[in-house]
């Protein structure tokens, strides 16, 4: 055989075949760069849609209508189907997934970590002494025995006097080796300050904050039914609440934001709170809060400060009064919600004197009116009252003290000045 010339034939073919073993390119065929810039082009939209979300966070309406879901309990706004724990709905995250306790495929199915000591389903990140699993939970801490920061961060509580690290409210100073503490009550509270406004309108809604001191041996805790109380109920709300995973420790303090709502009706109510635990062994403990008094006014209001009027005048006279009005209400005058003084009288060719333009008198602050009147021309005793009224027609406050004034013939009329008595000799027609 000729292998020269074999290999001349051969040679050739077995190019071509192990060309043809490489395949045709195919366009539409996927390949791993092209999956790879898919999967970030559509975590980036995913992104973008969370972000433009958010950005209604507050606002219900705009929410809806840009497609997204509302989630009032965290007041945010995500992509619809957003999970209760990734919209920031702690509680109500917890609260899903504890229907799961007993139910390890279902629990994880629904994203939530199973506790296998205790049969519970809770909310990822949930410690094991938060899960019940108590035994664990004391075992993890002591290995914090001496070790503050480490002890903290694993969610224990640290007894600096003895240098141990237990289960948070499993124990009380005492207990944990301070042998100093362990004459202290349980549950104990000092007052410490607070901050409460001294006038609100009727029904008006506002913020006091209380803060007091734990001076027990217990911590206080949410779960444990740790409140702060109103026994008097005045407010519109009974009891100041710690936020579900916040504990206050022996020795700390805890400001309570309260928001609260005045009563109905006008008066000085009393304002004082004190630390309750509610649950099966309630019983409120240590100081109440400094009693303080609250005045409730009414939106508007007015008092009667002072007035200059003239006694006698002459028919047809113009004359000046100055009137001196308080706001003692909830609400600023202004001339443009039309604050006015007025009377109900046609006697004095003018019945409204508002404030000037731009003018404003808040709560507490006083406002002298000064009117130009036209005397009747009609001989004889006049009155004279005013009263503050709004928008030309609601009246309100004080009205100013009855007084007549006397229209006398110009024959035997004398002048009167404003804040001055007429003369003893004026004549009497």
């Amino acid at each position: 055989m000729n292998l020269t010339r074999h290999a001349h034939f051969w040679l050739p073919l077995l190019l071509a075949t192990a060309a043809c073993t490489v395949g045709p390119i195919d366009d539409d065929a996927p390949n791993s760069s092209q999956e790879a810039v898919t999967a970030a082009e559509s975590t980036a939209v995913s992104q973008a849609a969370a972000t433009d979300c958010r950005a209604f966070d507050g606002d219900v309406k705009k929410c809806d209508a840009a497609g997204c879901g509302y989630y009032f309990c965290s007041e945010q706004c995500h992509p619809k189907n957003t999970s209760l724990c990734d919209a920031g709905c702690t509680a109500e995250c917890n609260a899903s997934c504890r229907t799961h306790d007993g139910d390890l495929n279902g629990c994880n199915a629904a994203g939530c970590a199973y506790y296998s000591c205790s049969n519970r389903c809770q909310a990822k990140g949930t410690s094991l002494c938060d899960a019940g699993c108590s035994t664990e939970c004391q075992a993890a801490c002591r290995v914090h025995d001496g070790d503050l920061n480490g002890c903290n961060a694993a969610g224990c509580a640290y007894y600096t006097c003895s240098n141990r690290c237990y289960t948070k409210g499993t124990v009380t100073p005492c207990e944990a080796g301070c042998s100093e503490q362990c004459n202290v009550p349980e549950r104990d509270a000092a007052f410490v300050s607070q901050s409460v406004p001294g006038r609100v309108t009727v029904g008006q809604s506002f913020q006091a904050v209380v803060t007091m001191r734990n001076t027990g041996a217990r911590a206080w805790s949410q779960d444990k039914y740790y409140r702060l109380g109103d026994n008097a109920r005045l407010w519109g709300l009974a009891r100041g609440f710690l936020a579900p995973s916040e504990t206050v420790w022996p020795g700390y303090s805890k400001s309570f934001v309260l928001n609260l709502t005045a009563p109905s009706a006008p008066g000085a109510y009393d304002f004082q709170w004190r630390m309750v635990k509610d649950g099966m062994d309630a019983g409120w403990f240590g100081q109440s809060s400094a009693k303080t008094s609250i005045q409730v006014v009414p939106e508007r209001d007015a008092a009667f400060v002072s007035q200059s009027v003239p006694t006698q005048v002459r028919p047809g006279q113009l004359f000046e009064v100055l009137v001196t009005m308080r706001n003692t209400g909830g609400l600023t005058w202004t001339q443009a919600d039309g604050y006015m003084l007025g009377t109900s009288s046609t006697t004095w060719s003018f019945q409204r004197a508002p404030l000037n333009l731009g003018e404003s008198t808040p709560p507490g602050g006083t406002k002298t009116f000064n009117v130009e009147l036209i005397a009747p021309t009609k001989v004889g005793y006049h009155s004279f009252q005013w009263r503050m009224l709004r928008n030309g027609g609601t009246w309100f406050g004080a009205s100013t003290p009855a007084l007549s004034i006397q229209v006398v013939s110009s024959a035997t009329s004398c002048t009167c000045k404003p804040g001055y008595a007429c003369p003893s000799n004026c004549p009497t027609p």
